[in-house]
């Protein structure tokens, strides 16, 4: 994928429209009607491969919710690549090993 550790990206994933749903805050029901009916937020990428990526997310806020009660297999959609991955943020020469 490209994505190292340190890399923020949109993680975006559809908003449930069942009105049972626990995620019925109108920030997120603007977000998702501003984005096609996706909630998008910034996340950090936490590991990376050539074809994968982790994140890891605390559940805070409406997106994250959905992100938690999400089932196996729920679409998501990622992109951009932001900010400096944390190996190229580390000065070599002058890290000591303590």
């Amino acid at each position: 994928t490209g994505y190292q550790p340190g890399h923020v990206f949109a993680l975006e994933i559809e908003r449930p429209d069942d009105e049972t749903s626990d995620i019925p805050n109108a920030k997120s029901s603007q977000n998702a009607a501003d984005n096609g009916g996706w909630m998008r937020g910034p996340y950090t990428i936490s590991r990376g491969t050539e074809n994968s990526f982790d994140v890891l997310m605390k559940v805070v806020g409406d997106r994250s919710k959905a992100f938690s009660f999400a089932s196996i297999g729920t679409s998501v959609r990622f992109g951009g690549k932001f900010h400096t991955p944390i190996i190229d943020g580390i000065e070599k020469d002058s890290t000591k090993r303590v």
